[in-house]
C-alpha cells in the first residue's frame, strides 16, 4: 500500500512535523536541513546510524514514498505516528485523515499476529475521531496486568537475563496496550498480559515480591519499573495462577510482541 499525496497534503504534513516535538519530527527537521543519517546519529548520541535510518524509513512511508513493510522498527514508528495524529487535538484535512487511516488499515491487514480469517475494518474518511474498540481477552474481561519494556532494554539484557521492564495495570488493559507506544518515543515490546478482575491488587503482589528482592528502579521510572528477569515474572504469575494472554491480541498493531525479538 502506497498513497500518492497531493502537494497540498504534503505541505500540510510537512508543517505538522515542523511544529511537532515528537522524535520523528525532530529527525525530519534535521534531515531537511541537510544532515546525513550519520551526522544525526552522532548529534543524538546514537552509536549506530541504523537507528536514524529506521526513522527516515518511517518518514518515507508517512509521506507516501514507500509502502508499509510487514516488519521492522520503521513500521512501528509510522504506525504510532499515524495513530498520534488521528487522536491529537489538531484539525487535519480530509486527505490526511484518510491517509493516516489507510496506514493503520494496512497495518492491521498485514498484522502477522492476526487470527486466520481476520478482516480489518474499512478506512475511515470522515474527520471523526474513532472510538477505540476494546478487544476482548480470552474470557471477555477487560481489566488486567501488562508487562512491557523498551526494545533496546530487552535486546541488551545482562548475561543472567536481567533487564528493565514495566509492570502496570488497567481496567481497560487492551486500550492501555494499544496506546502504549505513544508514551515513549523508543520502540516498545509487549512481554505479558494477565487478565484479572482485581488488577490493582494483583499488580501490588507483583510489586511487593520485586520490592522485597530490591529490584525496583529507584532513580526515575516512577514506581512501575524493575530491573529483573522474565523467569521471575513467570514464577510470580504461576504462583498466582495467572495465564499469559498477550497472544490473544488481534486488533492492535502499535506494539511488537517480545517473541519476535531475540535478546543479544
Amino acid at each position: 500500500m502506497m498513497t500518492t499525496l497531493t502537494p497540498a497534503a504534503l505541505a500540510e504534513l510537512g508543517e505538522l512535523l515542523k511544529l511537532s516535538r515528537r522524535k520523528l519530527a525532530e529527525i525530519y527537521r534535521e534531515y531537511s536541513h541537510g544532515m546525513t543519517a550519520e551526522e544525526i546519529a552522532e548529534s543524538r548520541g546514537y552509536p549506530d546510524p541504523r537507528r536514524v535510518l529506521d526513522y527516515l524509513s518511517a518518514l518515507r512511508i508517512l509521506f507516501g514514498r514507500q509502502p508499509l513493510p510487514k516488519r521492522g522498527e520503521g513500521r512501528q514508528i509510522v504506525i504510532a505516528e499515524a495513530d498520534h495524529w488521528l487522536n491529537a487535538d489538531v484539525l487535519l484535512s480530509d486527505e490526511l485523515v484518510q491517509h493516516f487511516n489507510k496506514i493503520l488499515f494496512e497495518a492491521k491487514r498485514t498484522n502477522q499476529r492476526a487470527a486466520t480469517g481476520y478482516v480489518p475494518p474499512e478506512p475511515v474518511s470522515e474527520r471523526v475521531k474513532p472510538r477505540r474498540k476494546r478487544p476482548n481477552g480470552a474470557d471477555g474481561r477487560q481489566a488486567g496486568i501488562y508487562v512491557l519494556t523498551r526494545k533496546e532494554f530487552f535486546e541488551k539484557a545482562s548475561d543472567d537475563g536481567r533487564f528493565l521492564l514495566k509492570i502496570g495495570y488497567s481496567d481497560t488493559v487492551w486500550e492501555r496496550i494499544a496506546s502504549a507506544q505513544t508514551w515513549d518515543p523508543e520502540p516498545l515490546l509487549l512481554l505479558r498480559v494477565y487478565l484479572v478482575e482485581n488488577p490493582k491488587e494483583v499488580e501490588t503482589k507483583f510489586h511487593i515480591v520485586l520490592d522485597t528482592l530490591n529490584q525496583r528502579v529507584e532513580a526515575g521510572g516512577g514506581v512501575e519499573w524493575f530491573d529483573t528477569k522474565m523467569t521471575l515474572i513467570d514464577s510470580i504469575a504461576e504462583s498466582l495462577d495467572l495465564r499469559d494472554c498477550s497472544r490473544d491480541l488481534e486488533a492492535t498493531d502499535t506494539i511488537e510482541l517480545w517473541e519476535n525479538v531475540t535478546p543479544r
